[in-house]
């Protein structure tokens, strides 16, 4: 019998220790890894300030748990669930602001870095002959897309992986001239002097970063366009502003600060119109948008943190392909820190100001309504004092009832 499942019978044998985990876990929503605290406080009633419980620092208590607030998936499903759901609120109160004006979805990708082996979908490189390392330039395996190998190196000689980190670290850069651009490229469509153009329309945007099978970022967006006076319609066609940000992205360039290169977006490029009165395309956009936020550069919980020095033993445990990223990263101080996300330091969504709500404003309402509905105030204060549950047990169970309310949420969120 293994260790969780030994905690696990352990747990159900002890009505109290139980009722004390189920008190807990709702109060953490669940979380795989929550954040212990410790302290002194009190627990009065809220209607009548009737003192119910106090707590010394350095007593005898459970720990009070909360979240880890980790948007990853693969580290914790129930916050990077709450994560998604906030992500994709800000995309749909964005589209409903957007009601009869001009919205567009982008997919931005990378420049190739060297061949990689690709899915069914997208057939291997089919060059004839080999490379100069004696390596095969094509690959005639059709290759599931849940297979390891897709988005490795054909040949990891040839693949340049320094140039590959070194995008990642760099598009966040890229991304802000590319929004400046944004507003330029639409001024020249118009024919219009910018400042002019300015005066009577307003862009703003949302966009999440998702790393793509080979280990470089590419982004997901919508770019929206509305009169600057709310009187007045929009004064630029669907077409004018795909045609604008279609330019912002070919032109946008981004030169390394050593002067060794210039950074710009691959060549494919997706722009296509959004139709913002159709609630229903709206849902499926920010679905679609929100799913990304809580990817990984992988899936592998080894990189679910930093490696920061060649020595881990961590490195011993990945592919070959993500490993040379990794290292490419240790090789430069600056990026030691995102070496788990290959390079890329950047926040997985950002927006403009105005697109719509942030999510402090979504946090704090969150926190409005969970003391509207308490009976009880709790005053004191509390410092981390650990993290995670206390058995292997309890950790899967958290795991196993944050699946389930996840998967509540999503019915009842299809059911509406």
């Amino acid at each position: 019998m293994s260790a969780p499942t030994e905690s696990v019978l352990a747990l159900a044998r002890d009505a109290d220790r139980y009722a004390e985990f189920e008190r807990q876990g709702r109060s953490c929503g669940w979380c795989s890894r929550p954040v212990q605290l410790g302290g002194g406080l009190a627990i009065a009633d809220r209607a009548t300030g009737e003192l119910l419980e106090v707590r010394n620092p350095g007593s005898d208590a459970p720990p009070v748990l909360t979240r880890c607030g980790n948007r990853r998936r693969v580290a914790c499903p129930s916050c990077s669930a709450l994560y998604a759901g906030d992500s994709r609120h800000i995309v749909i109160e964005g589209l409903r602001s957007a009601r009869a004006q001009v919205v567009i979805f982008f997919t931005a990708t990378a420049p190739s870095h060297g061949a990689v082996h690709r899915s069914s979908a997208d057939p291997c490189p089919t060059a004839e002959g080999a490379c100069h390392h004696q390596a095969r330039r094509s690959c005639e395996t059709t290759h599931d897309p849940a297979s390891a190998i897709v988005g490795t190196a054909v040949c990891s000689s040839c693949y340049r992986y320094r140039d590959a980190v070194r995008w990642n670290a760099s598009a966040p850069d890229l991304w802000r001239r590319t929004t400046i651009g944004f507003r330029r490229s639409l001024a020249a469509v118009r024919g219009l002097p910018q400042a002019e153009s300015n005066a009577s329309v307003r862009l703003s945007f949302v966009k999440v970063a998702e790393f793509q099978a080979r280990g470089s970022v590419h982004f997901h967006g919508l770019v929206r366009a509305t009169a600057q006076s709310a009187a007045t319609p929009v004064p630029i066609e669907a077409s004018d502003l795909a045609e604008a940000v279609d330019d912002a992205f070919e032109t946008a360039r981004y030169p390394l600060p050593d002067g060794s290169a210039v950074i710009r977006w691959g060549r494919q490029l997706d722009v296509a119109p959004v139709d913002a009165s159709d609630d229903e395309h709206g849902r499926r956009l920010a679905n679609y948008l929100a799913k990304y936020v809580t990817k990984s550069a992988t899936d592998d919980p080894v990189l679910g943190r930093p490696i920061l020095d060649r020595g881990d033993p961590r490195l011993g445990a990945i592919s070959e392909h993500h490993r040379r990223l990794v290292e490419e990263c240790l090789r430069d101080p600056a990026l030691r820190r995102s070496s788990n996300t290959f390079g890329f330091g950047g926040h997985v969504l950002t927006k403009s100001r105005d697109w719509s709500v942030t999510f402090g404003h979504l946090r704090d309402r969150r926190r409005e309504w969970a003391k509207s509905g308490s009976d009880v105030r709790v005053v004191g204060e509390l410092t981390p004092i650990g993290f995670g549950w206390e058995t292997s047990g309890e950790q899967f169970l958290a795991r196993h009832r944050a699946r389930g309310a996840i998967e509540s949420r999503r019915a009842a969120r299809e059911d509406r």
